[in-house]
């Protein structure tokens, strides 16, 4: 199992190693699935958890993946654009991928050894770092469809302001409505409107964003109120949602 020692950040204690070689006879005398199994592996799915958070954070990732033979270089300033809830989601989906990859690696193929120097949680966190380049290609494809309907579309203007009747009114609350979603740095809240330009209802879309009901109206509401105030005072710089 080269790769699973390859992105080790240091050689794990001969002790610790030897140790973890204990731990694994005992699951697999108890059996797969059974309650050591499963002990072990939430034991290290709550050390992975802070470990991958921060190596995304401060993109040391792309480094490890290299190391374990699955290089990826994701477009300029793509990591940036992580956010919090993002990279918790991310790092769930990579754990739960790394999983039956450690799994194989310990139990199923026994190429895990503690000879080789790697414990059982570095073993696991390079089982998830290696699901990284897919999970996060995932992302991006899903943030670009989500992204790409233009702040020109008339269905956009009427998720921010409701139904505009008077095709007049549409042309200049549009030019506005542009300006004001161009001055909404929020994510959230540019999510939520993109969401419901699609033909989702304020609730729904409030869901598929993980956020209450009564926050996405407040937020709509705040978005609603700037474009309001920005046709009656022309000119005026929008301010952020």
């Amino acid at each position: 199992m080269g790769a699973a020692e390859a992105g080790a950040a240091s050689r794990d204690t001969a002790g610790a190693a030897h140790g973890d070689a204990v731990v694994v006879a005992a699951v697999l005398q108890e059996g797969l699935g059974g309650r050591k199994h499963a002990y072990l592996e939430e034991q290290l799915i709550m050390y992975a958890l802070p470990v991958l958070t921060r190596l995304i954070l401060d993109e040391q990732i792309l480094g490890l993946c290299a190391r374990l033979g699955r290089p990826f270089t994701p477009g300029p300033a793509a990591l940036a654009r992580l956010e919090g809830d993002t990279v918790n989601e991310l790092v769930a989906d990579m754990i739960a991928s790394g999983l039956p990859l450690f799994r194989r690696w310990v139990f199923t193929s026994r190429d895990w050894s503690p000879d080789k120097g790697a414990s059982l949680s570095t073993t696991f966190v390079n089982a998830c770092i290696l699901q990284f380049p897919a999970k996060f290609k995932r992302w991006d494809r899903q943030r670009e469809r989500e992204v790409s309907t233009s702040v020109e579309d008339l269905d956009l203007l009427r998720a921010l302001l409701n139904e505009v009747n008077d095709p007049e009114t549409q042309v200049v609350t549009l030019m506005t409505a542009k300006d004001v979603l161009d001055a909404i740095t929020d994510n959230l809240t540019s999510g939520l409107l993109r969401k419901m330009a699609t033909g989702l209802s304020q609730a729904e879309a409030a869901e598929q964003m993980n956020m209450t009901a009564k926050a996405a109206e407040g937020r709509i509401g705040r978005a609603r109120k700037r474009l309001r105030d920005r046709e009656r005072r022309p000119g005026q710089e929008g301010e952020h949602a």
